[in-house]
């Protein structure tokens, strides 16, 4: 048999994520608590802006906010920056987690108490080794789909990602806005932001 268990949405983006998000932070609650998903994340790029408002409808709908950022992260001169989210596990967590607009890979490892770490696309198993060993146990890599034939290798870059830090795949929508009505905007949002 199978046994549908508690999706939560761990990696969502508000329109705190500037040029990313096309939603306000409390109409994704909302939403959210109208689809039944008990469990939200909100993870706004470099920064915990929408955070305040989240609570405050979090309260309002009866969802639990699962709190964190998605921070940018330099790997080095020669090596793209890439992107990994950050959940908030516990008070400390609250205490590392700080945002910031691009953070060396060395201080993501050495503030990883409290915290979860979910890699976003653009990590190897070699480059993402420090976080496996300072985040122990607490280490997921993010695997979404969107349609496109661009999937299959990224679904495959992902588990295979997972497989070679030995963590599991943590599945997400990879919400931007609550509502088809913005997708206008999210469209918009991403030609300006890719130029």
């Amino acid at each position: 048999t199978y046994v549908l268990g508690v999706y939560a949405e761990l990696l969502t983006r508000s329109c705190y994520s500037l040029l990313d998000g096309a939603s306000q932070p409390a109409e994704l609650v909302q939403a959210a608590s109208q689809l039944g998903v008990r469990h939200l994340g909100l993870c706004d790029r470099d920064g915990v802006y929408g955070l305040v408002q989240a609570h405050k409808a979090a309260i309002d709908h009866g969802v639990h906010l699962v709190c964190g950022a998605q921070l940018t992260v330099s790997l080095g001169a020669d090596q793209p920056a890439a992107g990994l989210v950050l959940l908030v596990v516990d008070r400390t967590g609250w205490a590392e987690a700080k945002g910031r607009s691009r953070v060396p890979l060395s201080a993501v490892a050495e503030r990883a108490e409290g915290l979860l770490c979910v890699l976003r696309p653009g990590w190897s198993a070699n480059l993402a080794g420090p976080l496996r060993d300072a985040y122990h146990g607490r280490l997921a890599v993010a695997l979404s789909r969107d349609l496109t034939p661009a999937d299959r290798p990224r679904v495959a870059a992902a588990l295979g990602l997972a497989r070679g830090l030995g963590c599991p795949a943590v599945a997400t929508n990879d919400p931007k806005m609550h509502d088809r009505s913005r997708q206008v905007v999210a469209d918009v949002l991403t030609c300006i932001r890719r130029k």
